[in-house]
């Protein structure tokens, strides 16, 4: 997947289109990553019911209508469900541990030299 820790959301997720666009971008991100092996897994995990398709060209519509609520979509709903999705969950915790060692001085948690204040 296409998640790097330095990719912002410059978006306006108010506009529908968008949000859909979005959701979209979640499994368009399984499909061109090469991670079809994983997409059984990832739809099971967001609820979705693959044998509900009569025809693999209606995932895309089926999985946006999956996160549709009224007149929007859930984009809560969807972040929520590929962050804790096993892998990726993994994988965040993975990066924070990282970062807090990288974050931590030489001396180890807890023991940096106090530095003063320019005037």
């Amino acid at each position: 997947m296409s998640l790097s820790p330095d990719a912002s959301l410059d978006v306006d997720l108010k506009d529908i289109r968008n949000q859909r666009d979005l959701i979209l971008s979640i499994l368009c991100d399984f499909l061109e990553d090469d991670r079809i092996a994983d997409l059984g897994d990832w739809l099971d995990h967001a609820g979705f019911d693959l044998t509900a398709l009569w025809y693999p060209a209606d995932l895309p519509a089926a999985w946006v209508a999956h996160y549709r609520r009224g007149r929007v979509y859930d984009v809560d709903r969807a972040l929520n469900d590929l962050l804790t999705w096993p892998p990726i969950a993994a994988h965040i915790d993975f990066l924070s541990k990282q970062s807090q060692r990288t974050v931590s001085s030489p001396r180890g948690r807890g023991k940096r030299r106090s530095q003063k204040l320019a005037d």
